[in-house]
């Protein structure tokens, strides 16, 4: 039976703080950013796998962005999310296997349905249904899953012969919008990727995810759940306002309702509920700015803390009892106080 590996926080750590990596960025600011990542103590990096983009721009692609960001770091784990329909997976396989094995079994994946039509029509592919592109997304993961691990796709056939260091390859995370894609995440994957929505969507969708693991005979304890958030963080609102301002993109994102945003310690009751609901990883997408140092900084302050001492809308700390006879009636002075102050 294939022992499941569900993304969790960390020991002294809410959750487990991740960063979307930025393709905007020339490829020496993805490496300094990858390792002031590291350095700081989050947990992970990702990309997202996208091949055409919305505004016409240049953007590094992701699997060379995150060859860069890997070479550079030395602890911190690395992940893409693949866009299903987009690439092969046997070719992408003998990639991963080639790559996990460069960077000593780091490297975790995703797997995403592409939603994108102008990705489709710039790749000269048709852009099929949405059922269609689940099931594409399906049979994606089950054959690179197979392939990475060292298998054959077919009984009695070759295998890739590059494959995966780690025991059952890189863990597998895959992106759910709906039941279908999360009877396919309980089939076959570490993590379920939550869309990004407000947090009381966000709970329902893990209520049902739980809900269909029962059903399946999985052991709902055995499925992780991470989601990706605009993120800014400031020591005051106006200083979190002001970052998102400064980047377009950014700008366009419903952050304060949608996201993580405020001052630290508003972000920090965010990471908390986030915590408390099940979410095993955070992947922030930070605004790009001139203080991204600072803004990581401060990120990974949000993060501290266990489930068992904070709780959602408690105190940071209970106040310390009062002292004996705080707050009742003056007693008027002894005869020894009076004759002191004689």
């Amino acid at each position: 039976m294939r022992e499941f590996r569900p993304v969790t926080a960390p020991p002294g750590r809410l959750v487990r703080l991740g960063l979307v990596l930025d393709p905007r960025n020339k490829p020496k600011e993805t490496m300094r950013i990858a390792q002031m990542a590291e350095r700081a103590g989050l947990q992970s990096l990702w990309v997202n796998d996208r091949l055409v983009t919305s505004d016409g721009m240049v953007r590094m692609e992701a699997w060379t962005m995150l060859s860069v960001a890997a070479m550079y770091t030395s602890r911190i784990r690395v992940g893409a999310m693949f866009a299903a329909g987009l690439r092969r997976p046997q070719a992408l396989a003998a990639m991963v296997g080639s790559m996990d094995t460069v960077v000593d079994g780091r490297l975790e994946l995703g797997v995403a349905t592409g939603w994108y039509e102008r990705e489709y029509e710039g790749l000269g592919l048709p852009f099929p249904d949405a059922d269609t592109r689940i099931e594409e997304m399906g049979r994606f993961a089950r054959t690179l899953h197979t392939l990475i691990q060292g298998e054959p796709i077919v009984e009695g056939g070759p295998a890739l012969g590059v494959f995966s260091p780690q025991p059952g390859g890189p863990p597998l995370t895959l992106e759910a919008r709906d039941r279908r894609q999360i009877s396919l995440g309980v089939e076959l994957a570490d993590s379920i990727l939550l869309p990004t929505r407000p947090i009381s969507e966000i709970q329902a969708m893990i209520e049902m995810a739980r809900e269909v693991s029962s059903d399946a005979g999985r052991d709902p304890a055995t499925l992780g759940f991470a989601v990706q958030l605009p993120v800014s963080v400031g020591r005051t609102n106006a200083e979190s306002d002001v970052r998102v301002e400064i980047d377009d993109l950014m700008a366009q994102m419903d952050t304060k309702t949608i996201g993580v945003h405020g001052d630290l310690e508003h972000c920090q009751d965010i990471m908390i509920e986030l915590a408390h609901l099940g979410i095993g990883e955070v992947r922030c997408i930070l605004p790009n700015v001139p203080d991204i140092d600072d803004v990581i900084a401060q990120l990974t302050a949000t993060a501290v803390g266990t489930t068992e001492v904070l709780k959602p809308g408690a105190p940071r700390s209970e106040a310390p009892a009062p002292p004996s006879g705080w707050g009742g009636p003056a007693q008027p002075p002894t005869d020894r106080a009076t004759s002191a102050q004689k």
